[in-house]
């Protein structure tokens, strides 16, 4: 990823978010970056 967010990826981080909670979007973060 080139460091922008598409909308799809903002839904997928927020979906990911509410879901799973602070802990795991945390964990997770490098994926998304």
């Amino acid at each position: 990823m080139n460091g922008t967010f598409t909308k799809q990826d903002l839904e997928k981080i927020k979906t990911d978010f509410e879901k799973q909670g602070r802990s795991y979007f945390c964990q997770n973060l490098r994926h998304y970056s």
